[in-house]
């Protein structure tokens, strides 16, 4: 074997093994689970170099049906790629027949198996795995390379989840079959006890429970060739979608589907499956499930709204300036309200320019955004929530809200805490309480209201309401 990139200084492929020495990327160890593996340390070298590991030069010819299998293990930032390439008989190299990107997404994911048909390529090649560094995540792991023949039956590869409702999912896969069967399960149940069913690639599976989380196995069916079956693949494990949840309905993330993480980075945390996030914990500028308490330093809140609980907070220290960490509620059912409300307490400890923007998605799928933006209220951890609303009554029967944070500094630790949707009161209070202006002899105050007459009573600070 040779590699280009030697390790020490440069972007290259280490041998590594029993165990990891990477944090958050990368695999746990190696196939197996005990012995070693090849990959790429990306924490060495600067973007944009490149590593490549060469097989040695193999004659083929003496196999029927040539392939080269192996197991990669990829749990990587999403724009980090492993380039599978083949030099031929004749001395070209083909790139990229193979391009793998993030596939798994934590260290303890199994390894996946990936396979090309070598056939095209004559009786002697090579074969360069090959990755240009991306980011300083991206610790792609190979492990068991074989070149061989090819099953008479070959198993499907490269199985994925490509969607999912409350009652059904499609799974997709690589096979040049046409054929595949299926057995399908909650979580864990033992093969043979499942149910049994059959289709096409993509493969569609009805009849589902919604909020259920499922195993499925999947095989070749090549008996029509009288080549008979291929072993099984899998568990593909996967959770169907909620049905939209009915008003009034709230959440205060304290619940045991949520499981907070006092990693600096949210490593480790779990979000509700009726909730959705964009930007993953670990590299990702995103939400992450905290408390009771904080991690963070001077940034953000002190805990949670009443400060034994658990929040959702936007973990700024993560990720680059400029992307993006939404969260998404569920779809809610709202018909049954009369004065359909969102209500939410939020905590901006941030920046001046970090800006928490609240969208809703209407009844049509038409996505409203911005139709409430919050930017620095409070200017310590300790200071108290503060409640904000909005109107659900333009946006039609079922709706749902995207919580929105794009990443402006280092210091945008925004919070939320005891989301609702509900009535709103006959008579609301104002919100977003602020003061504007103050001279030596009376003072300004801005909140949110459609109301036009107010009341106030003011006295000097401590006073009993009543008194002043």
């Amino acid at each position: 074997w040779n590699r280009v990139g030697v390790p020490t200084a440069q972007y290259s492929w280490t041998v590594r093994g029993p165990g990891t020495v990477s944090f958050t990327t990368g695999p746990d160890g190696d196939n197996s689970g005990t012995g070693k593996y090849m990959m790429v340390e990306a924490s060495i070298g600067a973007i944009g170099t490149t590593a490549e590991l060469y097989s040695p030069i193999i004659d083929v010819s003496s196999l029927v049906r040539p392939e080269l299998s192996f197991y990669f293990h990829t749990n990587v930032n999403v724009n980090d790629t492993l380039h599978v390439d083949v030099q031929d008989s004749s001395g070209t190299w083909n790139n990229s027949v193979v391009k793998i990107g993030r596939f798994q997404t934590a260290q303890s994911a199994p390894y996946e198996q990936a396979k090309i048909d070598l056939s095209p390529y004559g009786d002697t090649l090579q074969v360069r795995f090959r990755s240009v560094k991306a980011t300083f995540n991206g610790d792609i792991a190979i492990d068991d390379v074989a070149i061989d023949n090819a099953p008479l039956c070959p198993e499907p590869g490269f199985v994925t989840l490509n969607s999912v409702t409350s009652t059904s999912a499609v799974i997709g896969f690589n096979s040049s079959g046409t054929v595949f069967d299926y057995e399908i399960g909650p979580t864990g149940f033992t093969q043979g006890t499942g149910t049994n069913g059959s289709g096409g690639n993509p493969l569609s599976i009805g009849g589902l429970m919604p909020n259920t989380t499922y195993d499925v196995y999947i095989r070749n069916d090549c008996s029509a060739n009288s080549a008979g079956t291929s072993i099984w693949v899998g568990p593909l494990t996967f959770t169907t979608a909620c049905v939209p949840l009915v008003a009034p309905y709230t959440e205060n993330f304290d619940g045991n589907t949520w499981v907070s993480s006092s990693n600096f980075n949210g490593l480790g945390d779990t979000i509700d499956n009726c909730w959705n996030r964009v930007g993953e914990p670990t590299a990702q500028y995103s939400w992450t499930v905290r408390g009771p308490g904080t991690v963070s330093f001077t940034t953000g809140p002190s805990g949670d709204r009443n400060g034994t609980g658990k929040y959702m907070m936007v973990e700024a220290s993560i990720g680059g300036i400029g992307t993006t960490a939404e969260l998404y509620t569920p779809i809610v059912d709202v018909s049954a309200l009369v004065r359909p409300e969102l209500e939410f307490y939020f905590h901006t400890n941030v920046n001046t320019t970090d800006t928490l923007f609240v969208d809703v998605q209407d009844s049509s799928g038409t996505w409203n955004n911005s139709v409430l933006t919050v930017t620095q209220l409070q200017n310590a951890q300790t200071d108290p929530y503060e409640k904000a609303t909005v109107d659900l009554n333009p946006y039609g029967d079922t709706v749902q809200v995207r919580f929105r944070s794009t990443k402006a500094t280092f210091n945008g630790d925004i919070a939320i805490d005891d989301v609702s949707f509900d009535d709103a009161p006959l008579c609301p209070e104002p919100t977003l309480f602020n003061l504007t202006g103050v001279t030596s002899s009376s003072v300004f105050f801005g909140f949110n209201s459609s109301n036009t007459t107010f009341n106030f009573e003011v006295g000097p600070t401590g006073f009993t309401q009543g008194t002043g």
